[in-house]
């Protein structure tokens, strides 16, 4: 990556959001080898929330058995990073600062709706 992404507010939005995506690994690494019973419904929540959407993954919290004290700020973590990775690579996408294939007819049909 170049250094003129990262001069932008979205390139540093999806530094971060990839540093935190990174940690959310490493916490889930640390995690199932700690806790193996307890990360694996933090995970597939997280699959959940990312695939399907915020409604899955909130049911299978709960149906855990887990409070909204747990689901809800979890999920939120979640959304927030995804946000801070999906936005950035859409507005670096539209200046053409990064090359996506799967963006890329998207992106050529709005320029020229533009």
């Amino acid at each position: 990556m170049s250094e003129s992404i990262f001069s932008s507010i979205e390139g540093r939005l999806l530094a971060i959001g990839l540093t935190l995506t990174a940690l959310m690994f490493l916490a889930f690494g640390i995690a199932g080898h700690l806790y193996p019973d307890k990360v694996l419904p933090y995970a597939t929540m997280t699959g959940l929330n990312l695939f399907i959407g915020r409604g899955a993954g909130m049911s299978l919290g709960y149906a855990h058995g887990y409070s909204h004290a747990q689901v809800v700020p979890f999920n939120i973590l979640v959304e927030t990073i995804q946000v801070m990775v999906v936005y950035p690579l859409f507005a670096l996408s539209s200046r053409q600062l990064i090359q996506l294939r799967a963006l890329k007819p998207f992106i050529t049909r709005i320029q020229h709706a533009a």
